[in-house]
């Protein structure tokens, strides 16, 4: 039997160990294939997808390659495409396979001519606005990427659609965080005729809606981060809507992804154009975009700074005197009121007022909030009762710290009694929201809210805008700031005041004078300190049942990682009972470190771009 003379290296379309990425099989003679078609394989006795890395020619083996079954017409990469998925696998420290396995659909074994679907609703925005929309669209057709400061989804929308309407031959994907933010572009983008992908489909509609993407010369693609794994040949137009938010990575599954990164690497190789949407850049945008990128054409609402500090006679800690009679005069023209506090429960947390005892997580040891009864923990949602002692000094005086937006649903229905005061959280599934007075946390700007649909509210008061403030991680004063001008944007959409409550007024002062200023100190308060951009931090953790076994691990990983030149800062940290290392990399040795990464077995679970 005379031997193939190619042999195709394969990619299977499958979760794979890190250390596992290529497969050799034989051409049968007759078939033509080259590097990106996708070929059907036999695979450990069954059949599955593969893609095809290159062809070589064949050599003796000292195991017998089993050949190709079949090629799966009109179903091929490109070199791009490839090349993506080949960097995106090793940036996370991850086998290919498993990368192709997360991001494409594999053919059904029945396609059906179904049609796809969406709701249509029209796209509206005030005449005034009109000409600011047109301008933004008519740069971005000049720029290859730029930043745009856009207030809310609706806005966003509109300059999407501007664009598209002037680009009519382009191939457009919109990345949306959420998949309530996804629905509802998709749904007032109707008239582009958009596919909508949420990640929710099943491998069947997958394939559908990604053959669909494929077959068209223009459209456009609207989904959550899964939709840039969906790739096409021709892409030639990136959006990240809400760029800063904190959904775009993927944290808790493999691949760990953020689609923030890999739209610029995918857009540097592709010669793709980028543009992100958000109310204000983060200190890391503002490396990737010059300040001559960033356009920031939209009139700003009614701000107002009220200090809780110099307050006279205020009616409780978190009211200030002006605010409150704001309220009240908003209570008498019969308009509603939407109140923000970001803590739920009756307070921070407990104390013992004997010993200091705090009121830790068992699993995560993070501090309990409590509620009327229980404790509740924020990140593991664990609850046990309050106890009636201190489990250390066994004193009784156990003394709550703070306040948590149920107890101010009472302090704000004592302070005005003829008003009705509702609470919107995740702990209260249907808020009655014609409420004169809401008090929400961020569940209501991410599942009630909607921007095409706002709400007639008379103001919109921030109780507290230094929550944020008071985070243990370095971007603190960032996230404070995109909180702000986030409710800022709710307020201008509902055409409201805004009120920010803070006992930093320098600070917030400052923010919304002089933005830039701002920027540029936190930039230069990382780049002093180490912190991304400047350098690239990384987070290791060893899935093991015995505690000796991960430590020992984790101490391995950390003498080869100290050998290198340079070699990086690794910190040791410990969450509830599980140690972790965070890798403080210069960007010098980041390629040293992956290549590390790379040859480890899969107990380490590995995120090179993690959330602090």
């Amino acid at each position: 039997m005379r031997m193939p003379s190619l042999v195709a290296r394969i990619y299977p379309i499958q979760r794979m160990p890190r250390t596992f990425g290529i497969f050799d099989y034989d051409v049968p003679e007759g078939m033509s294939v080259t590097r990106g078609d996708v070929v059907m394989i036999p695979f450990r006795k069954t059949m599955i997808c593969g893609v095809i890395a290159e062809i070589i020619q064949a050599t003796k083996s000292s195991y017998a390659r089993k050949p190709i079954r079949t090629k799966i017409e009109n179903l091929h990469l490109s070199q791009n495409e490839i090349a993506f998925f080949e960097f995106l696998a090793h940036d996370l420290a991850q086998s290919v396979p498993s990368v192709l396995d997360a991001a494409l659909p594999t053919p059904p074994k029945r396609i059906s001519s179904r049609g796809l679907t969406l709701p249509s609703e029209p796209l509206l925005i005030p005449k005034s606005e009109a000409p600011i929309v047109m301008e933004i669209a008519k740069r971005l057709a000049t720029t290859s990427q730029a930043f745009v400061m856009s207030p809310d989804l609706r806005r966003s929308a509109s300059i999407i659609a501007a664009y598209a309407g002037s680009q009519t031959k382009r191939v457009i994907t919109v990345i949306a965080p959420t998949i309530k933010d996804a629905t509802l572009l998709a749904s007032h983008l109707h008239h582009l005729s958009p596919l909508l992908l949420t990640g929710e489909e099943t491998n069947a509609s997958r394939y559908r809606l990604w053959s669909a993407w494929r077959a068209q010369t223009s459209g456009m693609l609207i989904g959550t981060r899964l939709a840039l794994l969906h790739t096409h040949p021709d892409l030639s137009t990136i959006f990240l809507v809400r760029s800063g938010h904190e959904q775009h990575k993927q944290s808790h599954r493999n691949p760990r992804y953020d689609a923030r990164q890999i739209t610029l690497q995918f857009a540097k190789q592709s010669h793709i154009s980028l543009y992100f949407l958000d109310t204000i850049p983060l200190v890391d945008d503002l490396e990737i975009f010059s300040r001559a990128d960033v356009i920031d054409l939209f009139e700003k609402p009614e701000t107002r700074i009220i200090s809780l500090t110099r307050s006279p006679h205020q009616p409780h800690p978190l009211l200030a005197y002006q605010t409150s009679e704001l309220m009240e005069e908003m209570l008498r023209q019969g308009k509603q009121i939407l109140c923000v506090y970001n803590k739920k429960g009756m307070s921070r947390q407990l104390l013992c007022q004997d010993c200091g005892y705090d009121f830790l997580c068992d699993k995560c040891l993070r501090p309990c909030v409590p509620y009327e009864q229980t404790l509740h923990c924020p990140v593991c949602l664990s609850t046990r009762p309050i106890p009636m002692s201190c489990p250390s000094c066994k004193g009784v005086r156990l003394q709550p710290k703070g306040f948590g937006n149920r107890a101010l649903v009472q302090v704000l229905k004592s302070l005005f009694p003829a008003a009705t005061v509702t609470r919107v959280d995740s702990d209260e599934p249907s808020p009655a929201m014609n409420a004169s007075l809401l008090l929400v946390t961020d569940y209501y700007l991410e599942h009630f809210f909607d921007a095409f649909h706002p709400p007639a509210l008379g103001c919109v008061i921030k109780l507290d805008t230094d929550l944020l403030l008071t985070s243990p991680s370095f971007r603190a004063t960032e996230q404070a700031m995109r909180s702000l001008e986030d409710w800022r944007g709710i307020a201008r959409a509902c055409k409201a005041t805004f009120i920010a409550q803070t006992r930093h007024s320098e600070l917030m002062e400052e923010w919304l004078s002089h933005p830039y200023r701002v920027h540029q100190k936190e930039r230069s308060f990382r780049l002093m300190f180490g912190h991304p951009p400047f350098e690239r931090w990384m987070k290791v953790e060893y899935k093991t049942a015995k505690d000796q076994n991960r430590e020992q691990a984790l101490l391995e990983l950390q003498k080869s990682l100290r050998c290198l030149d340079p070699a990086p800062h690794i910190i040791k940290r410990k969450k509830g009972v599980q140690f972790y290392l965070e890798v403080c990399c210069p960007l010098s040795s980041v390629p040293s470190v992956l290549s590390i990464f790379s040859k480890l077995p899969d107990a380490y679970i590995i995120d090179t771009n993690p959330l602090f």
